[in-house]
């Protein structure tokens, strides 16, 4: 499918290179391309993706964190989606040899909850979730939001007005490997840097936080990365 942006519809346009435009809300938003890559610099191969494990990647900026997860099944997308303004939107599905990997922006439509190097309490579980009474969900055990990653991460239970914000993924099936090249449905960044700008400035720099992500973005095992996941 051809990458649109909300920006572009509304004939403002979004420039790659640049800062984009923030909105409350937007259908779609091109933040620029970046390739998933291992922690050698080499580019992340679909055998390299262990299925039902969650794994943590940043973009379109180095401190706003995003999931992906191979759901071991094909995803065939094609949801419409609803956002809490209204607008729709369709759930592209996924990609890789089986069409099973997803991404999505790991920042809770609720309270803006998100994996730091401490604590994570947004999370993918594979097994059995208490609070989503059943398996294979992304669960925010702050305030006990329940997404369905196999139907573009919607609201299944909890007070999240919004499904996860999805990233653009896209396969390239001759180079095997996995490039991002944007974000649609619910765009939180602005609302997530106003929240965490303190913390973040103190994590990643007084500047470096609001960094955009170019070239390509280091894939980790989400359970490497926090040193402690909330499991509910």
């Amino acid at each position: 499918m051809k990458r649109r942006s909300f920006l572009k519809a509304c004939g403002m346009g979004v420039a790659a290179a640049t800062m984009p435009q923030f909105l409350t809300y937007a259908a779609e938003l091109d933040y620029g391309e970046a390739v998933l890559a291992k922690a050698d610099g080499t580019p992340l191969r679909a055998v390299d993706i262990q299925p039902r494990t969650e794994y943590l990647f940043h973009y379109p900026f180095k401190s706003t964190p995003c999931m992906l997860i191979d759901l071991g099944e094909t995803v065939k997308g094609g949801d419409t989606l609803t956002m809490d303004d209204g607008q729709t939107y369709k759930w592209l599905g996924g990609v890789g040899p089986k069409r099973s990997i997803v991404a999505f922006l790991a920042i809770c439509a609720h309270q803006l909850q998100y994996p730091s190097r401490q604590l994570s309490m947004i999370n993918y579980n594979p097994g059995k979730s208490d609070v989503a009474g059943g398996v294979g969900k992304i669960v925010c055990c702050a305030h006990n939001s329940v997404y369905d990653p196999a139907h573009g991460a919607k609201v299944e239970k909890g007070p999240a007005p919004d499904p996860l914000a999805a990233v653009r993924l896209e396969w390239d099936q001759g180079k095997d490997q996995f490039i991002v090249k944007g974000l649609y449905g619910h765009d939180l960044i602005r609302d997530f840097f106003k929240a965490y700008k303190r913390k973040l400035k103190k994590e990643y720099g007084r500047r470096a936080y609001k960094a955009a992500v170019e070239g390509q973005t280091q894939v980790v095992l989400a359970k490497d990365y926090s040193a402690m996941q909330v499991m509910c």
